[in-house]
């Protein structure tokens, strides 16, 4: 039996051991699903792959198009436009590549009605969110640029596809790519909620909190749901009193839930996956800079009652500057500059 049979295995036993607690949080996940990420997400997943039937006809405003997209649609929405528009040969993977680093995205229904308005009872305190993910990511597609240096406008080396049927440019085949795209995404949230459900009950909650080692202003356990599972993450993060940064972190980075489906677009991923996450990371750690210094401007936005005793600003940011630093050079450490195509004749 080799390691995946080995893996599933012990997976099935602790399943098994912890079937209680792996139904509530599938139950939670099916929850989250239709009351949070399907009426938020599902119709700009439909206006993402209607972009990408209906691509603009000046190569110049695609990628416009396409971040605008990935700011106000959620996080699969951007991505699921480039792997559509690189299938049908109008990007390249320099420009995949580039865009990929800051065009997965949390949108405003997610940011500032699910997390402000819902989770944290304070409208301001998410539009801060919105406000500092934004701008990390605006930060992002920036040093992105500057790595992998895209061709400006339409992929001029490509042609786009030809084996179309009649119905790929219509809006029911719009709709069906975004219930495809959103029935990955709730199937992959019901599955990392049931899992940290399990993680949670078997103590590996506890063992995390218990390491000397930590970030400010969150526990251990709360920021490796944030990190797994964005959804369930930024409401553990909520109850546990995490402050507004820690959030701002997760939010930006979105989950390797989001991550997944991310790298499921793409039958060959426009860069190294390893990269990708590392581009991710110190994103996120921008963006809970970003919150840090917004906080710092507009303090008024914790004077609103809200169930975080660790929304202050006096935490000492050189922590998450320094990770941030490391994360980028080793991103930079691990890019690949490959050799720009030539357009044909």
């Amino acid at each position: 039996m080799g390691r995946t049979g080995v893996f599933t295995v012990v997976l099935a036993g602790v399943l098994l051991l912890f079937s209680g607690a792996a139904a509530d949080g599938v139950a939670q996940g099916v929850d989250l699903c239709l009351n949070v990420l399907i009426p938020s997400l599902f119709l700009f997943l439909v206006l993402a792959a209607r972009a990408a039937q209906r691509p603009p006809q000046k190569g110049r405003w695609v990628a416009p198009t396409i971040i605008l997209l990935s700011f106000i649609g959620g996080y699969p929405a951007g991505a699921r436009s480039l792997s559509l528009l690189h299938e049908k040969g109008l990007l390249s993977r320099r420009q995949c590549a580039w865009l990929l680093c800051g065009c997965v995205n949390a949108g405003p229904p997610f940011v500032v009605t699910f997390v402000g308005l819902s989770l944290l009872h304070n409208e301001w305190a998410g539009w801060l969110l919105l406000s500092s993910c934004t701008v990390a990511a605006l930060l992002s597609l920036g040093v992105g640029k500057l790595l992998w240096r895209p061709e400006h406008g339409a992929f001029p080396g490509a042609k786009a596809a030809s084996t179309t049927s009649p119905e790929d440019g219509t809006w029911f085949a719009a709709v069906s790519q975004g219930a495809r795209s959103l029935l990955q995404l709730c199937t992959l949230v019901v599955a990392f909620s049931g899992l940290l459900s399990v993680l949670q009950k078997a103590g590996l909650y506890d063992a995390l909190n218990a390491l000397p080692v930590s970030l400010p202003g969150c526990d251990n356990a709360r920021l490796c749901a944030l990190l797994l599972e964005v959804t369930t993450g930024c409401r553990a993060a909520v109850q546990g009193g995490c402050a507004l940064p820690l959030l701002a972190f997760g939010l930006s980075f979105g989950g390797m839930c989001v991550q997944l489906q991310v790298f499921s677009f793409f039958p060959r991923f426009p860069l190294k996956k390893s990269v990708y996450l590392l581009i991710r990371l110190g994103c996120a750690g921008a963006a809970a800079l970003c919150c840090r210094g917004l906080l710092s401007l507009f303090p008024q936005t914790l004077t609103v009652s809200a169930p975080l005793p660790a929304l202050q600003a006096e935490q000492n940011p050189l922590p998450v500057l320094l990770l941030t630093l490391f994360l980028l050079l080793a991103a930079l450490k691990g890019v690949h500059i490959a050799p720009r195509s030539a357009p044909r004749a």
